[in-house]
């Protein structure tokens, strides 16, 4: 008997349905309070639109309950469009960022080990394969002054990011922008998981071995070259276990 050593496709099985862009973003919600993004009712995610319109979470709903029908719509100066809730006054922080660059995807919340890391005002090293697998730049916010609603301390924290993908703002959280939600979930993940692992080796004493500058740049070049820096069918995996755990969150 002969084995055939022909590969099957990349492709995986997919959601199971076709969701519309408010479903796309319930799941997306409910995705990032699973890995870790989950204080409360903080933080915001926005999601811009053709019409440059932006779909915003809702500030009276938590992420992992969120359901399609509840997604806000607004304009970008925040003027709200649709949905049955207020939006938080803190996704200024994101609109002073879309104004300025063509991001599809921005979210900010205060996520345990990402907060440890904005607390000590660095960007935590890497230490192993997956920490490495975030493509894009890590920005630190160095200065805390305030709440983001107001304007002029978001516009602050915009310009101090630059050009980076994420940030590490420091006594606060982190900033995360991306292409799309696939985008998204990886980066998110991969920054928690980062900030999670480096604590943990750095908690154990001396003796952490840093990966060699090369190799994680190689790893995260690798990665954004195959799928745009987003881990293959991993938004499809966790948005079918997260339909699968509740329904409701496509209604």
């Amino acid at each position: 008997m002969s084995i055939s050593t022909k590969a099957p496709p990349l492709d995986g099985p997919g959601i199971g349905v076709d969701l519309s862009p408010r479903q796309e973003f319930a799941v997306l919600a409910r995705i990032l309070n699973r890995v870790g993004y989950d204080d409360g009712l903080a933080g915001h995610i926005t999601v811009r639109q053709p019409d440059d319109t932006f779909l915003v979470n809702p500030l009276s709903i938590g992420w992992d309950e969120l359901r399609a029908s509840q997604v806000a719509t607004t304009d970008i100066d925040g003027n709200h469009l649709d949905g049955p809730y207020r939006i938080n006054p803190a996704t200024e922080l994101h609109y002073s960022l879309h104004r300025v660059r063509e991001v599809q995807v921005v979210i900010h919340n205060h996520p345990r080990w990402g907060v440890a890391w904005a607390a000590h005002h660095r960007i935590p090293p890497c230490y192993d394969q997956t920490s490495a697998l975030i493509t894009g730049k890590i920005a630190l916010v160095d200065e805390y002054d305030g709440g983001v609603n107001d304007p002029s301390i978001a516009q602050t924290n915009i310009d101090a990011m630059g050009d980076a993908d994420m940030a590490i703002l420091a006594n606060h959280g982190v900033l995360i922008t991306a292409d799309d939600t696939h985008q998204a979930v990886t980066r998110a993940r991969a920054l928690e998981i980062r900030c999670r692992n480096a604590w943990q080796v750095e908690a154990m004493g001396t003796g952490g071995k840093l990966m060699a500058p090369e190799m994680v740049e190689s790893l995260g070049r690798t990665f954004h070259e195959f799928n745009n820096g987003a881990f293959p069918h991993y938004f499809e995996y966790m948005a079918r276990a997260t339909i699968k755990a509740d329904p409701s969150v496509l209604d």
